[in-house]
């Protein structure tokens, strides 16, 4: 049985057929006819392009399929466009100089290109993207995909509660695209909450994503700087080994990467020797290992610059500038007496000398590492500890040299005074 017909202005004298298994085909009204191919399953849906008279596209239970050269050769045409159902007809829109196919089966009306007749401009893309970190009154951009185009009169969007249409000098469009242009600037923590109202394709059919948002934050504050050592403005007769500094941010973070210290010669960041990361925040310098030098008697710099990480715009920038003063002219009395442990170079490299105040007598002193576990004990000069072997200990002056197999790290030193316990931190630099 003949299913369907099917005929095309661009040739009035052909005329196709899908008949059971076959396609019939005729370029001369119907006067004569020949079989083009055979399928498996029963051919339904046929129709000839309206523009190009070779076209023919065919539905039956094995997919959809055409032909560019008259029934000459068959191909597949089902994807992108996939069916659960057979495709029993076929229309085109003549509109434009494109054909534009659609197809109807049991379980809806398809577009070429797998979109639903019913559905309007889907949102493709956003810009920014949900949940991103924005440090900059950045455009807002909204893609959309729709093969009959969008109709920008229809367009309104929401952005923090306001509504804007096409109208609006905020609100333009550039090709199926809405840019949206802040002329207020925004606040950091503030969240922009985007919203879609509506917004309808060419022939009227409206967005499915009608009424859907998204949000993203503003972060235009730098890292905090939460400590710093040695002090600014710090005069002392004994030069600092290294440095601490912890910075961190709230917002869109920090990394281990995002710094660098100077004092005017030489640059560091993370991977420079003498440079020990505690987590993302925590920074160690050892001054000779890193190559910066403390002259007596001269005052010396610090710069430090540490930036967050936002998705879009440019980081923002905490720096903090600082100076230290070592020299012999300071009065033995505003010298603070040593009553504590103190260790020195800290950080180390080789060996590191720990010290315990005047007129304590310590009979060991412990090592830890961050873990809890001891990894050396050392004990006092004569203390029945040493059981015959010569401790590097002399007084209350420890030398702990760490063991080839200890890597660099934060390790507790713990002197034990009696029934009392005085502990300090100290960091190796391998």
């Amino acid at each position: 049985a003949a299913w369907r017909m099917a005929n095309t202005p661009a040739d009035p004298q052909r005329i196709a057929v899908a008949y059971d298994y076959t396609i019939y085909l005729s370029d001369d009204g119907g006067d004569t006819w020949v079989a083009s191919t055979f399928f498996r399953d029963y051919n339904y849906g046929i129709s000839i392009d309206p523009f190009e008279p070779d076209i023919v596209v065919v539905g039956n239970e094995e997919g959809v399929f055409k032909t560019d050269n008259w029934g000459t050769d068959w191909f597949p045409w089902s994807d992108p466009l996939t069916f659960t159902e057979v495709v029993e007809e076929f229309a085109i829109n003549l509109a434009g100089s494109a054909s534009k196919y659609y197809a109807a089966t049991y379980s809806g009306i398809y577009k070429r290109g797998g979109f639903a007749v019913s559905e309007g401009p889907a949102l493709s893309y956003t810009f920014p993207p949900a949940g991103a970190w924005v440090s900059a009154d950045t455009i807002i951009a909204l893609g959309f995909s729709d093969p009959d185009g969008i109709d920008t009169s229809t367009a309104e969007i929401s952005v923090e509660g306001v509504s804007y249409t096409i109208s609006d000098a905020e609100l333009t469009c550039v090709g199926d695209t809405l840019f949206f242009t802040p002329t207020v600037a925004w606040a950091d923590g503030d969240t922009i909450t985007v919203i879609l109202v509506s917004i309808d394709d060419l022939l009227g059919h409206a967005s499915p994503d009608s009424g859907s948002s998204f949000s993203f934050v503003i972060d235009k504050a730098a890292p905090e700087l939460l400590y710093n050592e040695p002090d600014s403005g710090l005069v002392t007769d004994a030069a600092p080994t290294g440095a601490m500094i912890v910075f961190h941010d709230i917002a869109s973070g920090n990394t281990a990467e995002t710094w660098d210290f100077t004092d005017g010669t030489a640059t560091i960041g993370e991977y420079s020797p003498g440079v020990l990361m505690e987590g993302t925040d925590t920074i160690y310098i050892n001054f000779a290992t890193a190559g910066i030098t403390i002259n007596l008697d001269d005052t010396t710099f610090f710069a430090f610059r540490g930036w967050d990480t936002p998705d879009i715009g440019l980081p923002n920038i905490r720096e903090q500038n600082w100076w230290i003063l070592v020299t012999t002219g300071i009065d033995e009395r505003e010298l603070p007496e040593v009553t504590d442990l103190t260790a020195f170079p800290n950080p180390f490299n080789r060996a590191v000398t720990i010290s315990v105040g005047e007129g304590l007598r310590p009979s060991r002193v412990e090592i830890f590492d961050i873990n809890g576990r001891m990894v050396a004990e050392i004990p006092a000069k004569n203390s029945p500890l040493t059981r015959g072997v010569a401790p590097k200990a002399t007084g209350g002056v420890f030398v702990w040299q760490p063991d080839e197999s200890l890597g660099s790290g934060i390790y507790l030193v713990r002197a034990i005074i009696g029934d009392e316990k005085i502990t300090k931190r100290v960091v190796f630099l391998k």
